[in-house]
């Protein structure tokens, strides 16, 4: 019916290599008062990991689960000490990620514009 299901999935990394993000949304005393949420984002400036793993169980209009597991470390952040990342979400996740999807629109101008570009 045009929908999806996965068991038991799962993607992994094929070796080690590095993981770089740095936010500028988060910040200020969100941060100061999430001390986990400061540790993660600390770490993924510079994490070099070992491994990473996302498993996957679920179908589409159902329940989805997705669990991230990241071994490595950030050789800026406590001299290096190996360290685990792991993160789970679940519930109605296609539907949530169509939602924002349908949210975004382009705007009038740029839809103008292309639609002239394309014509000439």
């Amino acid at each position: 019916n045009g929908g999806f299901q996965v068991i038991e999935g799962r993607l992994e990394t094929a070796g080690p290599g590095i993981l770089r993000y740095k936010s500028e949304a988060f910040s200020g005393d969100f941060v100061a008062s999430n001390q986990g949420l400061g540790l993660f984002l600390q770490a993924v400036e510079n994490f070099a990991y070992d491994s990473i793993r996302i498993d996957l169980d679920g179908q589409s209009g159902d329940q989805i689960e997705i669990a991230l597991h990241i071994d490595g470390k950030n050789p800026d952040l406590y001299g290096g000490t190996p360290f685990e990342l792991n993160l789970s979400v679940s519930g109605r996740l296609d539907e949530i990620f169509r939602r924002s999807l349908e949210t975004f629109r382009v705007p009038d101008a740029v839809r103008e514009r292309i639609q002239e570009l394309e014509s000439r």
